[in-house]
């Protein structure tokens, strides 16, 4: 669904695309997260978890 539109983001990139309501609760899990997890985009994760 409308995740599809951050395939080519990264989630490092991805909190300063996101509506201010879930951005903090996605920063927050990010920095729980290996920079190696980080630099991955959005799409190679759904790849890998498909």
């Amino acid at each position: 669904p409308r995740i599809e539109q951050f395939r080519g983001t990264t989630l490092g990139e991805l909190p300063g695309l996101l509506p201010l309501r879930v951005r903090s609760s996605v920063e927050r899990a990010r920095d729980q997260l290996p920079d190696a997890v980080t630099s991955m985009t959005v799409g190679d994760i759904l790849d890998r978890t498909a």
